[in-house]
């Protein structure tokens, strides 16, 4: 069942799907790739499994404070798809903060992952005046 539906999920080109913390499955897509590969009779993607998870996955690092995690899932899915998040109340938000803050990417790409890729996913970017 689990199969047919992250089939049909994929068949869906515009939806977006949040995944916290970072996934196993995000991180190895490779092996998604692998699994389907098994499923020759059933297989009616147009693309890899791995394809529709780097293009369609939004992952937070909510309760995850590791660079070489924070790394991998970049180098896997891309920075546009990683999202900064605090998993409150069990874990610090400052210590958090102090984490992102220190991991070693590009001050355009630390914009990425600490809001502008929510701003753009959830749609939070600022509203036009209403017209009088």
């Amino acid at each position: 069942m689990r199969t047919i539906a992250v089939e049909e999920a994929f068949r869906l080109p515009q939806l977006a799907t949040q995944v916290t913390p970072w996934s196993n499955s995000v991180l190895r897509a490779d092996r998604l790739d692998a699994s389907y590969a098994i499923l020759e009779p059933l297989r009616t993607l147009a693309e890899l499994p791995s394809h529709y998870v780097r293009k369609n996955v939004v992952i937070t690092m909510s309760g995850v404070c590791s660079h070489a995690a924070l790394l991998g899932a970049v180098l896997e899915i891309g920075v546009d798809h990683a999202m900064f998040a605090v998993d409150y109340p069990y874990e610090s938000t400052a210590d958090a903060v102090r984490f992102l803050r220190s991991a070693p990417f590009s001050e355009t790409d630390l914009a990425r992952i600490s809001h502008r890729n929510a701003e753009r996913v959830f749609r939070l970017g600022p509203r036009a005046t209403p017209r009088a």
